[in-house]
């Protein structure tokens, strides 16, 4: 990386967190370069948190030290073990992890951990609070840091599940509760917020078929806002929904399951009704399955989908539903064992959206925010003047509680590829922001 110049201004520690984090890995090639988290978790894998060079797939815990196997980011110990990971968040330079405590006689957790380092840094909601989740799934936060996590069953057994809501000291503040809702469908797997600022509650039922699944909504103020997509299951249709995420293109994506030998697992996408208008399969009938828990959208627009039971992650194009590999598979050699959630370093907390970079111009330039988001942008100025790095970084964070610091970096390369045309206007604005029971 050709770093000539770098604004260090206001809060000093916020930018020497972002430098750390391509100074700690070496094999990055820009500081625009971005970083995937993936929870490896559950029967199949180490219980473990590993990392990726969010361009290349390029697995960056390789230490070449058989006496620290399995390589990770993020062990489970002794002090501090991890039974199946499956939420994660990238919040204020730490890494949330949901520890389900899978197999295990105790309620779930949040941790937390240095996203530099992985350090632990804490336990956010203790396996021995009082309104601990029991069974956690997804998380997400809202702008005021309340973190909302989706809790599949509240004891043992098919109990109705639970959404339970923190605050950023992992206080117990209330439980979600829908209006007149049937009980036995009440198992909340995964949430989200969408464009329209509503939190979107993926959940599956506990009946023996496993068929069906509904999507949920609740208001800001945590007001059951009705059903957003109810579905009775079977060949080709939603079953057992778990991730959720919103596109670029405005519409939701959706893990489903197969629901019989002549079904394929698929990803399904609705509109902003609720109404379902494609889908993309994981396979055809008769190869391979190849199922997901989990999905986000990533650099360039691309949805990355780790496959369960492979421990590959397939970066798609969902214009033509095509596939690349980016990581490689467990059986050709990939680190993955049982790929679960996963989050880049630049994926926001609240919608789940990835912050890209808008505008031309060679130099990146990175606006920090006070709400904890970052804002890219490429564009021609001068690096060392702080005036003109203000001028682009005050508006651009204005709807996230005003700037907070600002870096700039010269012949940044993706800056220096994009095909944006000259003549194009800078988009300042946010971007839309072993298992317990049968898969």
């Amino acid at each position: 990386m050709n770093r000539k110049s770098v604004n260090l201004k206001k809060h000093l520690l916020v930018l020497c967190t972002a430098f750390s984090l391509m100074a700690a890995f070496g094999a990055q090639p820009a500081f625009s370069a971005d970083i995937l988290y993936i929870g490896d978790g559950g029967a199949g894998g180490d219980s473990s948190i590993k990392r990726f060079d969010a361009d290349t797939g390029q697995f960056l815990d390789d230490d070449i030290n058989p006496a620290n196997d399995p390589d990770a980011f993020v062990h489970s110990s002794q002090s501090v073990p991890l039974a199946g990971p499956r939420g994660l968040l990238s919040s204020g330079g730490s890494l949330l992890v949901v520890n389900q405590n899978v197999n295990l006689n105790i309620p779930g957790e949040v941790l937390r951990y240095n996203i530099q380092t992985g350090e632990f840094q804490g336990k956010l909601v203790a396996s021995s609070a009082k309104n601990s989740p029991f069974a956690p799934r997804g998380i997400v936060l809202n702008l005021e840091n309340t973190l909302y996590v989706a809790d599949l069953v509240s004891s043992n057994g098919k109990s109705p599940g639970k959404v339970r809501t923190y605050n950023a000291a992992g206080t117990f503040l209330r439980e979600l509760k829908p209006e007149r809702f049937p009980a036995v469908d009440w198992h909340p797997r995964s949430v989200v917020f969408g464009p329209d600022g509503l939190l979107y509650v993926s959940l599956r039922n506990l009946r023996q078929n496993g068929l069906g699944g509904h999507v949920v909504r609740f208001s800001p103020d945590g007001k059951f806002a009705g059903i957003f997509i109810a579905d009775k299951g079977g060949v080709g249709k939603l079953n057992r929904p778990e991730g959720l995420v919103f596109g670029p293109d405005g519409r939701l994506y959706i893990t489903s399951f197969a629901a019989d030998g002549t079904d394929t697992d698929a990803i399904r996408i609705y509109d902003g009704k609720g109404l379902f208008v494609d889908k993309i399969d994981l396979y055809q009938v008769g190869e391979p399955r190849a199922f997901a828990q989990a999905l986000l959208f990533g650099p360039g627009g691309q949805l990355f989908v780790p496959i369960n039971n492979t421990g590959e992650v397939r970066r798609y194009d969902v214009a033509n539903k095509s596939f690349v590999p980016f990581v490689a598979s467990s059986a050709s050699g990939g680190p993955l064992k049982e790929p679960w959630y996963l989050t880049f370093g630049f994926t926001t907390p609240t919608t789940l959206q990835y912050q890209g970079v808008s505008g031309t111009g060679a130099k990146l330039l990175r606006c920090f925010c006070q709400d904890g988001s970052h804002i890219d942008v490429c564009a021609n100025l001068d690096c060392a003047s702080s005036p003109e790095m203000d001028a682009i970084c005050g508006p651009a964070c204005q709807p996230n509680g005003g700037e907070l610091g600002t870096a700039c970096f010269e012949n940044d390369p993706v800056c220096a590829s994009q095909s944006n045309s000259a003549n194009q206007t800078l988009d300042l604005t946010k971007k839309p922001a072993a298992d317990l029971i049968k898969r």
